[in-house]
């Protein structure tokens, strides 16, 4: 080979070595553009944006602590666990991880209901942080989320056949169907998008209820009342025939935002010639701050709602007002701390038997917004507890619902996917704890009688629970509440007693306490 091609070929060698130099550099220039611009979106709290961006760099470079930490990190700040939980679990599988990587996973694997798990990297945790001040407290959520995770007897549940691939949400019952509200029902193509889930805005829908649990054939509803946004949830005042939906109140900002600003509030709907119509604004609606989500009672005489307006513990709180003799309603008055927390409390559902259900993010659960039920005394909330799974999941479960029996029902969740969106799920209560008991007297003396068998029967004359009573006359019996009982006596040296008792008004794990009366049997002497 020659002087000059060996010139030639050293100079060739070097422009493609360059070439490729420069495309490497090239391209890392562009590799590191995009994480620093993943970057500014994480720390403006643009999480789904640095998701999209941090997983676009990701394939180029697969080994990066920073991009799969960013990456679980973003999905768990939006509570997308599923997600988090993913990356983590990558960030393991490198092998690059800090002492605190196992508690950060540990924390996610528990919202994802993984309850060996999480303990498995909580103790290995605690094997490199002996001491450190979260670990108790970690041990004892992970068994909380223990207990609340085992399957309860007490709920059957089952998705609704309305459901859409967009989403269902919140139900009212109303003239033997359900109002609910949907994004995909019908044809929607031509409604506006949400930026935040790329779904039509929610409208209302109506749907029969010919079994309980079984919704069908849905349409439109009040479709004088629709307006351009989200439209429910819808509650039913059964005393005066008002409807009370929730939708969007666009006000416009400040002349320097150039934007909308949206409040939530409150309308009232009537029945006008057989189709529902706007009557009037809820009197508490404002411009500064949200009114939503109503609740009424059943006897019409208490509204419940949500707001973030101030004077509140924190994010939105569960308000309630009580009608006036003038049949005006009430200043609005906070249920409390004990209800109430620093973040959201949202969709309250007064049941019939007075017991207050509702959503929150503030109280303990298993992830997400959970379903919860206060239960009042001497006309206040005291005390709050969790319903369990399976009405709750580690994703967001709102909007809880109950026929008037209180053992029937409704409750949207967004567990089914990953993408966010809501569906109507039935429920039944199989068994609604309440205990009878009470004491066995001579009616005569007032004398305790022991020995007598009680028995508690169904409408049918079925037995349903049995007890004797003991030598105090004293006797107990669990059973599930049913609308009516007939309680029987029996004695063989007393008369035997039947009596029917109504149950309706008794709440879950309520006692019922009874006094029973029975006679001495009459001896007849034959002479």
């Amino acid at each position: 080979m020659g002087i000059q091609q060996k010139l030639y070929c050293t100079n060739q060698l070097k422009w493609f070595i360059a070439l490729i130099l420069f495309a490497s550099t090239g391209s890392a220039y562009g590799q590191d553009k995009l994480v620093k611009s993943a970057d500014h979106k994480f720390k403006s709290r643009n999480y789904e944006k640095a998701i999209e961006l941090y997983e676009e760099a990701y394939p180029h470079n697969p080994g990066s602590y920073k991009i799969i930490k960013k990456l679980a990190l973003a999905n768990d700040r939006i509570g997308n666990s599923g997600e988090a939980e993913k990356w983590m679990s990558k960030l393991f599988e490198i092998g690059r991880v800090v002492s605190h990587d196992y508690y950060m996973y540990s924390m996610i694997l528990l919202h994802n209901g993984k309850c060996l798990e999480a303990n498995e990297y909580l103790n290995k945790y605690e094997g490199l942080k002996p001491g450190d001040k979260k670990i108790p407290k970690a041990k004892e959520e992970i068994e909380y989320i223990r207990n609340l995770l085992k399957d309860s007897s007490a709920f059957n549940i089952a998705p609704a056949s309305i459901n859409t691939s967009g989403s269902e949400l919140g139900t009212c019952y109303l003239d033997n169907g359900v109002v609910f509200s949907s994004t995909s029902i019908g044809d929607k193509k031509a409604d506006a998008r949400l930026a935040s889930n790329n779904l039509p805005f929610l409208d209302l829908f109506f749907a029969k209820e010919p079994e309980a649990g079984q919704l069908v054939d849905p349409k439109p509803f009040a479709y004088k009342i629709k307006t351009e946004y989200n439209d429910g949830p819808v509650a039913y005042d059964p005393v005066e025939g008002l409807l009370y939906v929730t939708r969007f109140a666009p006000q416009k900002a400040g002349a320097d935002e150039a934007k909308d600003v949206f409040h939530l509030q409150l309308i009232v709907a009537e029945k006008k010639s057989g189709t529902w119509d706007f009557k009037d604004f809820f009197f508490l609606n404002s411009p500064n701050y949200s009114v939503a989500h109503a609740s009424v009672s059943a006897d019409g005489q208490v509204i419940y709602f949500v707001s973030d307006m101030p004077g509140g513990y924190g994010g939105y709180d569960i308000y309630f007002c009580y009608k006036k003799k003038d049949g005006e309603w009430s200043n609005p008055y906070n249920v409390g701390p004990v209800v109430n927390t620093r973040k959201n409390e949202l969709f309250p559902f007064i049941a019939s038997d007075g017991l207050l259900y509702f959503a929150s993010k503030g109280h303990r659960g298993l992830g997400g917004y959970d379903i919860y039920v206060a239960s009042p005394a001497n006309g206040v909330f005291n005390s709050v507890r969790n319903v369990g799974y399976p009405i709750n999941s580690t994703k967001d479960d709102v909007a809880f619902t109950l026929d008037s029996t209180s053992a029937r029902g409704y409750f949207s969740t967004n567990r089914v996917n990953n993408n966010g969106y809501y569906d109507i799920f039935s429920l039944e209560l199989n068994f609604i704890p309440i205990t009878i008991k009470g004491v066995v007297k001579e009616a005569d003396s007032k004398e305790v009688i022991p020995g007598v068998v009680i028995e508690i029967l169904d409408q049918d004359g079925k037995n349903i629970g049995d007890a004797t009573s003991r030598e105090d006359g004293s006797f107990s019996c669990l059973i599930n509440k049913i609308p009516e009982i007939t309680l029987v006596a029996k004695s063989d040296s007393h008369e035997s007693l039947k009596k029917a008792i109504d149950l309706s008004s008794l709440k879950p794990n309520e006692e019922l306490i009874l006094e029973v009366f029975l006679y001495k049997k009459q001896v007849l002497l034959i002479k």
